[in-house]
């Protein structure tokens, strides 16, 4: 795999790893944060070493982004990670409690409904007149 020199806080990332692993001159095990971006439309890693193991706790982790995030916001997301005293399933668990995907999706249906139904709405914000409805329209 390409190796990747620098990186910049801005560009997107595919995943970042922090992993235990044998330095190259086989003197210890230290913490290393690999990172990989695209370079020349190739993936290429970005390795940095975060010195030796022994001084963290938390286990080795991956956050994979799908080119969706930043490599700062990937990094951010990693000390949180890294500092976090809970478990792998109790962050999860807690990621579902914190989480208002399904109260946002009840909302998008109900939008949607009213939509279909060509229902109108006044209040402090003005008057929306429905007058018809598309279903690929998003406007409405």
């Amino acid at each position: 795999m390409p190796i990747a020199r620098s990186i910049a806080k801005d560009e997107p990332a595919l995943r970042l790893a922090e992993l235990n692993q044998m330095k190259s001159d086989s003197t210890g095990v230290h913490r290393y944060q690999l990172i990989y971006v695209m370079r020349k439309q190739e993936v290429a890693v970005y390795r940095e070493d975060m010195g030796p193991s022994e001084g963290y706790t938390a286990l080795e982790f991956e956050i994979w982004s799908g080119w969706q995030d930043s490599v700062a916001y990937l990094r951010d997301m990693a000390r949180k990670q890294r500092h976090s005293t809970l478990s792998p399933p109790e962050r999860y668990l807690q990621s579902i409690e914190d989480s208002t995907l399904i109260e946002d999706y009840i909302a998008m249906v109900e939008q949607r409904q009213k939509v279909a139904r060509n229902q109108s709405h006044s209040g402090p914000g003005g008057l929306i007149q429905r007058t018809g409805f598309h279903p690929d329209r998003k406007d409405s």
